[in-house]
């Protein structure tokens, strides 16, 4: 019997060019990131000045798993193997793929996402200039410890708010009077069996009950205010050289072990990196009276280096209003300007160098 002849392979057609303007991305440096050996994800944000290119693999349909979702960390595109340094392509140019099947093309259309084409490719990325910080974006916890709104502080409080939000930020206020918020550090913290119920320790117990999502309630919702906000700013008076003692509370009981510190990553390993802070404050004696007996800066240690940088949150220069209750209507206004000024300008200025020297020297 005769068998069938297999049917001839259909001719190949040739790939077609195509001109694909890729959108901008952001999220980068302006320093050229090294390209890894390794697979990896896009993980960028879209944002003027950037361009991706994509560039078909040695081997593309034929098993090379190219670049996929899910596999780059962060900050770094990583390609498959054999990848190619990025090339450098003028800004706002398109940029040019290499031939590939038209069927992907079709796929592209239909399905009007770009990662269905970039998965099967590497992935090149030309970095986004490094533009200016702003604040658009941005999220900001205030906490604010004043009994008065119609104080200097609630008049400090507000300029930030109106300033930060017209800039772009969300703002969210834990203003600890108005809410009532309990100070002490007591059993109620904790929801549910006590790990150890013959002898109660807080700091432990506020340890396990966070491990095992234990806390009451109003300790949580401040721990996501903190969890998500990237400016932490602190107004309050100062009160016998240091915060009020509702504010001192607030920093007892949401900044339990677990969330924001942990005693083998403590300062610059602490578990809320890359989070800024700053201390805002008003003093009933003038410059001059704390000059005379030592440096405002002494009274910073325990509260910027002791608690914000001990959990890894970078501190800026504090904002400290002397004695306002006591000047002139005209000085009080030349300060709450300054604030608005440098709220302006904030995300453009460096954390201070947390260390001794900085408050003693």
């Amino acid at each position: 019997m005769q068998r069938n002849k297999s049917p001839e392979p259909r001719p190949r057609a040739e790939p077609i060019p195509i001109l694909i303007p890729i959108p901008p991305c952001a999220g980068a440096s302006s320093e050229p990131e090294q390209q890894d050996r390794r697979e990896g994800p896009l993980r960028a944000r879209c944002a003027p000045g950037a361009e991706q290119q994509v560039r078909t693999p040695a081997g593309a349909g034929q098993g090379d798993p190219g670049t996929s979702p899910g596999s780059l960390s962060k900050g770094r595109h990583r390609t498959g193997s054999g990848a190619i340094p990025p090339a450098q392509p003028r800004a706002g140019a398109a940029v040019q793929a290499q031939p590939f099947s038209s069927h992907l093309f079709l796929m592209f259309l239909a399905s009007k996402s770009l990662i269905s084409v970039l998965r099967p490719y590497q992935i090149l990325r030309r970095e986004a200039p490094q533009r200016s910080r702003t604040m658009a974006g941005k999220k900001v916890l205030i906490v604010y410890a004043h009994q008065e709104p119609k104080s200097f502080n609630g008049s400090l409080l507000k300029i930030a708010v109106e300033e930060l939000t017209k800039q772009g930020c969300s703002v969210t206020v834990s203003d600890l009077y108005a809410m009532q918020f309990e100070p002490r550090a007591t059993r109620n913290d904790i929801v549910g069996p006590l790990h150890n119920s013959e002898e109660f320790n807080y700091g432990v117990e506020t340890w396990e009950a966070y491990k095992r999502g234990g806390l009451s309630k109003d300790l949580v919702e401040e721990q996501k205010k903190v969890q998500e906000a990237d400016l932490l700013i602190f107004q309050f008076p100062l009160f016998w050289f240091s915060m009020p003692a509702i504010l001192k509370g607030w920093m007892d009981r949401v900044l339990v072990q677990g969330f924001a510190y942990d005693l083998s990553n403590s300062y610059n390993g602490g578990l809320l990196q890359d989070k800024l802070s700053l201390f805002s404050f008003t003093t009933g004696g003038t410059k001059e009276k704390y000059a005379s007996r030592g440096d405002v800066r002494y009274l910073l240690w325990p509260m910027q280096h002791g608690i914000m940088h001990f959990c890894g949150v970078k501190v800026l220069e504090p904002h400290i209003c002397y004695a306002p209750e006591y000047v002139s209507e005209e000085k009080r206004k030349e300060m709450l300007t300054a604030w608005t000024q440098r709220l302006k300008t904030l995300w453009k200025e460096e954390p201070i160098n947390c260390t001794p020297e900085w408050y003693f020297k």
